[in-house]
Order: C-alpha cells, then sequence, then structure tokens
C-alpha cells in the first residue's frame, strides 16, 4: 500500500487542513520543517522517507481565488523525478490537459468542483492514466458534487480518492465504512483513502481492506509515525 503525503497550499504555504474548515487553516506547524515554506516541507518529508508520490490540493484555486501555480511549478522542478496528483478544483478540460501536458503529472478531479460528469468523462478519454477522482464528502458527511457521479461508474477512472473532509485533521481514523462500500463497488479499480488516519494500526486496517494507498498529513507532522515504522509498514 503506498504511503501519500497531502501538500495543501494556501498563500503560497503549507497549511494544516482541519476537517474542511478552509476559513480555519492556518500555516503548517511540523517536526520535519523548521518553516511552512513548501520546499522546506517537502524536503523535510523526503529526510524523513522517500516518498514516490504527493498529493497538492491548491486551496486557492479551488476557492477560487487566485492560485500557487509559480510555488507548484517550483516544486515540481526542485523534486524532479518524484510523482505529483494535482487538486486545484480543475473543471474545464483545457485548464486539466494543460497542466497534464506540461508536466506530465495527475490531475485530480474533485467531485466538490464538478457541476455535471462532462469534464471527467472528457478528460479521462483524452489522458486515462492521468485522471484520479476524488469523492469529497464534506465537514457534515454530505456528499459534495453532481450525485449522479457516485452512481455513474463507468466513467470512473483507474485511480479513486475517497476525501472524508470530516476526518481531515481530526484524529477520529479513516471513515472505514465508507471505504468499504466504494471497495464493494470499485470494480477492482485502486481506491486510496484520505482523512483521519493516525497509527499504524490505521494503516494496517486499511492495507487488511486491499485500500492500494493512504494520503497522509496531520500524523506525519505531528509525531504519530516514526521514520522506521513507515519503513518496516511499506517493506511489508
Amino acid at each position: 500500500m503506498e504511503l501519500i503525503p497531502v501538500i495543501d497550499i494556501l498563500d503560497n504555504r503549507i497549511v494544516h487542513a482541519h476537517m474542511g474548515l478552509r476559513k480555519s487553516y492556518r500555516p503548517l506547524v511540523s517536526r520535519l520543517s523548521s518553516t511552512s515554506d513548501p520546499i522546506d516541507v517537502v524536503r523535510g518529508l523526503l529526510s524523513f522517507y522517500p516518498f514516490r508520490t504527493f498529493y497538492i490540493a491548491d486551496i486557492n484555486s479551488i476557492l477560487k481565488k487566485g492560485n500557487n501555480n509559480v510555488i507548484i511549478k517550483k516544486i515540481i522542478r526542485t523534486f524532479e523525478g518524484k510523482k505529483f496528483w494535482l487538486d486545484n478544483g480543475a473543471c474545464y478540460v483545457n485548464q486539466a490537459v494543460s497542466w497534464i501536458r506540461d508536466f506530465n503529472q495527475s490531475i485530480v478531479v474533485g467531485s466538490e468542483s464538478q457541476k455535471n460528469l462532462k469534464f471527467l468523462s472528457s478528460l479521462k478519454k483524452i489522458f486515462f492514466n492521468n485522471v484520479i477522482l476524488s469523492l469529497d464528502f464534506d465537514s457534515k458527511n454530505k456528499f459534495m458534487g453532481p450525485k449522479k457521479i457516485l452512481k455513474t461508474h463507468s466513467i470512473w477512472p483507474e485511480k479513486i480518492i475517497l476525501m472524508t473532509l470530516s476526518r481531515v485533521g481530526s484524529d477520529k481514523g479513516p471513515d472505514l465504512e465508507k471505504i468499504q462500500d466504494l471497495m464493494k463497488i470499485s470494480d477492482k479499480k485502486k481506491v486510496y483513502a484520505a482523512g483521519g488516519i493516525r497509527s499504524l494500526r490505521d494503516l494496517n486496517i486499511l492495507r487488511d481492506l486491499n485500500v492500494s494507498g493512504s494520503l497522509l498529513a496531520t500524523a506525519l507532522h505531528n509525531g504519530n509515525f516514526t521514520s522506521r515504522a513507515i519503513k518496516d509498514f511499506s517493506s511489508k
């Protein structure tokens, strides 16, 4: 099971996400970096463990209040060879195609940013291997986006994130019920869990459920995981 650090960028700084309450996000305080500068934080994460993939959420873009394109491009150039999944609230094909072609990275289609099924369906046809669907649930556990996305499995790409914002930064543990429900209908697609993962026990449970990967943030920065524990888990 792959472990993927989450980088939430707001106003060119890494912030600590908490239960999807974006107005209350504050600059990240981490044992892995002395600053909330994105380059420093990614470098700190890589000194902790050689992660292969990073998930970047451009909070400004998602909120439609500017973007963090300059610093995101700098991250990709600085850490050449790493894979990056970008959620920037994309809902237009040209916007997403430009990102994928320029950087040969993957785009996350967040359900919360969609108005209908057209964008996801069109993008999947063009860049099948570079599209990831995030099924987003808000702080009140309500699905965010057109409900048809949940039911129209034929347009789902091969990688799907279950994003439960009510669990993000909450220390409540992952939403196992939703994950199990998704696994039943995902038709052997790769499912990634996001939100609430706090311990090796959580990771082991997810691996036993055949989850393909887990998105991690708070537990990496607050000391819940040691470098040795991550190495041992990843080697099994």
